[in-house]
């Protein structure tokens, strides 16, 4: 928890910067004269979530304008995404993502925007570290135990993500790999805890 309030504190001191990069609206004295919109192309209680619904009252403050989150859930993000993308480029509708609909999504699979034409990055918000955990009742306690288990248990140990082709997904494949594992790839709609 102690992780999140620093990433928290972090995202607020990036509001300026964030405000003076979010489009060339910002140029105009009048912006905001609406509300702001963060679309989060994940589902509603994950990470991204939590972290933009973090920093929405910080903004809004720094703003002087209402902030919204909205929730636009599938496809690893490039749902939420292309909502951003398909929107006025006027600085009133952001999207709060990762690398998933990015840069990982488009090497898997066709996608309707291309992130680098379309999409203008403003701030880094946070760094999230990825973690390997496993039930208390696991025998495992260090990674060197774990591994050892887990090739001896062939496939019948399942590691889970946040939706296929997403970073905790490719995370877990590429543990796979590079420690000749056999784990099972459990996706799940999102990353709720």
């Amino acid at each position: 928890m102690l992780c999140l309030r620093r990433l928290v504190v972090f995202s607020a001191l990036c509001f300026p910067l964030m405000a003076v990069f979010a489009s060339s609206a910002l140029a105009q004295d009048s912006y905001p004269s609406k509300p702001v919109r963060i679309v989060v192309p994940y589902a509603a209680g994950g990470s991204t979530d939590q972290l933009a619904r973090a920093i929405q009252q910080p903004m809004s403050e720094f703003l002087k304008q209402t902030v919204i989150i909205e929730n636009k859930v599938g496809a690893g993000g490039s749902i939420g995404t292309d909502v951003v993308v398909k929107s006025p480029a006027d600085g009133y509708t952001l999207v709060f993502g990762n690398s998933g609909p990015n840069a990982i999504l488009p090497l898997l699979r066709k996608i309707p925007y291309d992130p680098v034409k379309d999409l203008r990055p403003i701030s880094t918000v946070a760094i999230t570290p990825m973690i390997l955990a496993v039930a208390a009742s696991n025998p495992a306690k260090d990674l060197k135990e774990f591994l050892a288990a887990a090739k001896r248990s062939g496939t019948a140990w399942n590691f889970g993500s946040v939706g296929n082709g997403s970073l905790s997904h490719l995370t877990g494949e590429y543990l796979n790999n590079m420690a000749g594992l056999s784990l099972m790839h459990i996706p799940f709609n999102g990353g709720r805890r």
